[in-house]
């Protein structure tokens, strides 16, 4: 396939997960792709849209943050995410409350963050 026709279907994807995380969550759409806004909601929907996106279409990370219009860096949050279950030992409950995010959402965050981990 050639790329142009690869990065339209990431962008298809980009466009179809972005729909569905943001009725079941409840975030407007538009604040899921591009900079659509810092806010605790937002950053997390987003997150699993992406998330959805690299497991259910196996878009990598570079190829995942041109379709989300994003900075390919997920780390720091990430690694946040490892550090405060793994090292502090803190339930994936106490992460979701401490950084505002929906019940279940921090797992989703983990198992991320550890793929990412595993992929180095």
């Amino acid at each position: 396939m050639r790329v142009s026709g690869r990065r339209a279907d990431d962008e298809a994807a980009a466009r179809l997960t972005p729909g569905v995380v943001a009725y079941a969550l409840d975030v407007p759409e538009a604040r899921l792709i591009g900079n659509g806004g810092a806010r605790p909601r937002s950053r997390s929907a987003r997150q699993v849209a992406m998330y959805l996106c690299h497991v259910g279409f196996e878009l990598s990370l570079s190829r995942l943050a041109v379709a989300f219009r994003r900075d390919r860096s997920t780390a720091p949050p990430l690694r946040r995410v490892v550090k405060r279950v793994c090292f502090n030992e803190d339930g994936l409950e106490a992460l979701e409350r401490a950084e505002g995010w929906p019940a279940r959402s921090g797992k989703l965050a983990l198992k991320m963050a550890l793929a990412q981990l595993a992929a180095r």
